[in-house]
């Protein structure tokens, strides 16, 4: 990560930086540091407080409790307790963390509810550093399976392989059935994400998903293709390209996407933040490495330019948005899409 230009997060309303956790080892401070004054509980206004429940002790100390997946604990205790035991010095708190190797919430105390919520905060930001790092397990999906979709997806690859272009084989294409729209992808490191995920789902359909569907009709449809690099012989993902049929030039459908991973980014829930860009991938190279030999793993390109050149205006067909999937990578379910953890109607 260049440190002139480190990673930015939004969490409860506020901008934080995260800084590179290796470089922070290499200090000995094994500790992600932040620029927001909300890291400490010096800040009289602890409006954003309200984003954590609090319980008012007998003793008059106030206590909140976090559920972060036992994959993380490592990342908040540090090596010989160093980063827990920085967090409760600097937060004046007292944080009890769940028998070595069992799951359960991380309790922290406070005097006040601004330190308890400086504590939670600082967690949370250490959970969401880590996650950045992990590969994704999910991602939100619309699935673009239709008949007619797919019958135009198979003559496509039918025609294709009849005289294949160099490195083009019938292994890159996308299963038909597993044609879809990715509005993003995260990582969920136990059952509990999963369901604190499908509860944030359910959300985002009251909050986001109902209200832009219910005031906007999506006339969307594929049409054409483009690669993902720039030398179309030397390609590694194909994809269809997207057009809505609005006065906004934006799209819709991206509108949904945004702010879909706006708001599983304010709950620590998105990978890596990227811009949007919707596509439905039609070859992708990395479909030959679950062939090859494991040692093997190395993404071969291929040779795109015919492709792009015959079917650049080619009509692929219309997207019908009848769901949003919560869907598990590397998966297939009975009918032959990903497995999901969740589905929610925009009807």
């Amino acid at each position: 990560m260049d440190v002139t230009s480190p990673d930015l997060v939004w969490l409860d309303g506020r901008c934080h930086r995260i800084n590179d956790h290796q470089a922070e080892m290499r200090k000995d401070e094994e500790y992600l540091t932040y620029d927001d004054k909300t890291a400490t509980p010096d800040d009289d206004n602890d409006d954003d407080a309200e984003n954590f429940e609090f319980v008012t002790c007998n003793n008059g100390r106030i206590k909140t409790s976090l559920q972060i997946a036992l994959y993380y604990f490592g990342h908040i205790i540090g090596s010989k307790g160093f980063v827990l035991k920085r967090i409760m010095n600097e937060t004046k708190t007292d944080i009890k963390m769940p028998p070595r190797g069992k799951k359960g919430d991380i309790v922290i105390m406070g005097p006040e509810k601004k330190n308890v919520a400086a504590a939670a905060r600082r967690i949370n930001m250490i959970v969401i550093a880590a996650r950045k790092k992990q590969r994704p397990t999910h991602f939100l999906s619309i699935p673009t399976n239709s008949d007619d979709l797919v019958t135009n997806f198979n003559n496509f690859r039918d025609k294709i392989l009849e005289n294949p272009p160099q490195g083009v084989d019938e292994v890159l294409f996308t299963s038909p059935k597993k044609l879809h729209l990715t509005l993003f992808v995260m990582c969920l490191m136990d059952n509990d994400e999963r369901i604190l995920v499908t509860e944030l789902l359910h959300d985002a359909k009251t909050k986001i998903i109902d209200p832009i569907f219910k005031k906007n009709t999506i006339e969307a449809e594929i049409v054409g293709v483009s690669s993902m690099n720039d030398d179309p012989k030397s390609t590694y993902v194909l994809y269809g390209e997207i057009k809505e049929k609005n006065l906004n030039d934006r799209g819709i459908l991206k509108n949904v996407a945004e702010q879909l991973s706006d708001f599983f980014s304010s709950k620590g829930f998105e990978s890596s933040k990227q811009t949007i860009k919707l596509h439905i991938t039609f070859m992708n190279s990395s479909n030959r490495l679950k062939d090859s030999e494991p040692s093997n793993n190395k993404r071969i390109p291929f040779d795109a330019s015919s492709i792009l050149e015959t079917y650049s205006d080619h009509y692929f067909g219309k997207i019908e948005i009848k769901e949003i999937h919560l869907s598990q990578m590397h998966t297939i379910d009975e009918n032959g899409y990903y497995k999901s953890s969740s589905i929610v109607s925009t009807k």
